[in-house]
C-alpha cells in the first residue's frame, strides 16, 4: 500500500502544478513534465507491486493525456478523472 501512496502523491503533485499553471496562466512545463514522469513511474510501480484494478484508471489517463494540449478542457477532465482511481483504492 505504501507504493500506492507514493504514486498518488506524485499524481496529485502533477495535478496541482497543472492547475496552478492553468489558473495563473504561467508556464510551468518543466515542473509539470517532471511531475508527470514521476506520476507515470509511481503508477506503474503501484500496478506492479500492489495491483488493484482501479489503478488502471490513472494508468490509462496518464497514457492518453499527451494527446491533448494542456490548454484544453479534455486534458483537465482526463487528469482529474484518473485521480478517482486512486481515490477508489483508498476508500476500499
Amino acid at each position: 500500500m505504501n507504493v500506492v501512496v507514493i504514486g498518488a502523491i506524485a499524481y496529485a503533485c502533477s495535478i496541482v502544478i497543472g492547475i496552478i499553471a492553468w489558473r495563473r496562466s504561467v508556464h510551468l512545463g518543466r515542473w509539470h513534465h517532471a511531475a508527470y514522469a514521476t506520476a507515470c513511474a509511481g503508477t506503474l510501480l503501484a500496478l506492479v507491486v500492489d495491483f488493484h484494478a482501479a489503478l488502471l484508471l490513472p494508468a490509462l489517463s496518464l497514457s492518453v493525456l499527451p494527446f491533448w494540449s494542456g490548454r484544453t478542457r479534455i486534458h483537465r477532465v482526463i487528469g482529474l478523472a484518473g485521480s478517482s482511481g486512486y481515490l477508489y483504492v483508498f476508500l476500499t
